[in-house]
Parts: C-alpha cells; structure tokens; sequence
C-alpha cells in the first residue's frame, strides 16, 4: 500500500518602505493576475 505524503505549499511576503512585491502569474491558472509568491515543494 502506497503511503501519501502531504503537499507543501510555500508563500513569501516581502515588505519594504510600506510596498508589496507582487508578480505577475504567467502560463498557468489565473494568468495575467497579481498575487504573492509562492511555489509547491517537492516531497
């Protein structure tokens, strides 16, 4: 029986002089949004 292993999400927030760094989602889901970093880790 194969054992599942958790997903684990990472996001980063990055603050300086009071702004928000942002990018900007490309090929993939919500393409052209602005959101937080973030990324899957591999498990």
């Amino acid at each position: 029986m194969d054992k599942q292993r958790p997903k684990v999400g990472v996001n980063v927030i990055v603050v300086k002089d009071k702004m928000l760094l942002l990018g900007q989602r490309r090929n993939t889901a919500g393409d052209g949004d602005w959101r937080l970093g973030s990324a899957w880790w591999p498990s």
